[in-house]
């Protein structure tokens, strides 16, 4: 079985790139003797994440896609002809403007999957992202979404001629060990600085939990970088907060995942928190606002604390409750290592086979 997939760079450190480079090296690694991996791009660039050896990698050489469009369509249509796939997989809505045409132009082509990285409701404010959806879902064979909710809202929606089922992500730490650090009173929050992530609104819950309850020794650290940096430090100050800060990744999230007492969650949306996967992976208990997709399924089984989309005085006593009981906490790190299980490596990657599987030999 020879399966490419289309993700038009290596270089960003997003979550989209992070799983799609987790998974083909997951599939390449436990699957070698079965299928054949090949990562398509568009230009030979440093990889933010590890390409594993046994994953092929295609440069296309488009060095400016916009300039070389047609160029890169041509290149994408010769790659699938010369090299005998079975299955192309586009790796998010967007990436059709440069794989459906080459498909399609094929006279004997592979089978065609879209893998959905955002939410149904979330167009990223691009409504060529709605018509592509669309076209996606009348004429692609397989349409993967990263969560339940999401694939529902795509079969309701859109009547779709295409499969449509859901994956979750991989959690890069799904063989990690953890060690819950039942002790610790350290908070942690993990993301860029941009709006989206919901750090404002995370920072007022916060000071709503202190005004209310006091801190009882309790911090918070919200990790990562971006635009809105200045905003947020003047919106702690603001609030008079001496346990919050901003703090620069230097070390890794593993430390500060092995260090936290409680992982909270702020965004206004998400297709699936990479995140959210990742404190389960280290058992640490959650505080989370119930967004469109994601939160709901990653917390169910009682590994945290899910409260109503934008209620800031429900998120704070959420904390309180997290922070004030020791058992409560334990309990739910428990949880939150069982669950952790769903988004290990093997078992992510054992969901897509089958899938691929069923694609080809399925009558």
């Amino acid at each position: 079985m020879n399966i490419a997939f289309f993700l038009p760079s290596l270089s960003s450190k997003g979550g989209l790139e992070r799983a799609t480079i987790t998974l083909i090296n997951t599939l390449a690694e436990y699957y070698s003797k079965d299928i054949e991996v090949t990562l398509v791009t568009l230009r030979d660039e440093c990889s933010a994440f590890p390409v594993s050896d046994k994953v092929n990698v295609s440069y296309l050489n488009i060095n400016d896609y916009r300039k070389q469009y047609l160029l890169l369509l041509y290149k994408i249509r010769k790659f699938i002809k010369s090299n005998d796939i079975n299955i192309f997989v586009s790796v998010e809505t967007m990436t059709l403007l440069f794989t459906f045409i080459p498909m399609f132009t094929l006279i004997k082509r592979p089978k065609f999957v879209l893998w959905e990285h955002f939410n149904f409701k979330n167009n990223n404010n691009r409504r060529s992202r709605d018509y592509l959806r669309v076209l996606a879902s009348k004429f692609l064979d397989l349409i993967i979404t990263l969560t339940e909710r999401d694939a529902e809202t795509w079969i309701n929606k859109l009547s779709p001629s295409a499969k449509v089922t859901y994956i979750y992500n991989i959690s890069p730490f799904s063989n990690h060990v953890p060690f819950y650090k039942k002790d610790s009173k350290k908070a942690v929050a993990i993301g860029r600085y941009v709006s989206v992530k919901g750090f404002d609104r995370l920072i007022k819950a916060w000071a709503l939990y202190e005004q209310k309850f006091g801190s009882n020794g309790w911090t918070l650290d919200i990790i990562g970088y971006g635009e809105l940096a200045e905003q947020l430090k003047h919106s702690i100050i603001l609030n008079g907060l001496k346990n919050v800060r901003l703090v620069a990744d230097t070390k890794g999230v593993e430390y500060y995942y092995s260090n936290a007492g409680l992982y909270c969650m702020s965004s206004y949306f998400e297709g699936l928190s990479m995140v959210m996967i990742e404190a389960q992976s280290f058992a640490i208990p959650a505080v989370a606002f119930d967004i469109y997709t994601g939160n709901s399924e990653i917390l169910e089984f009682g590994s945290g604390i899910l409260v109503e989309d934008g209620d800031l005085e429900a998120y704070a006593t959420a904390i309180h409750s997290l922070t004030s009981n020791i058992n409560l906490r334990l309990s739910m790190s428990h949880k939150a290592l069982e669950n952790s299980t769903r988004f290990k490596d093997i078992n992510i990657a054992k969901r897509w086979l089958k899938e691929f599987e069923n694609l080809l030999y399925s009558y």
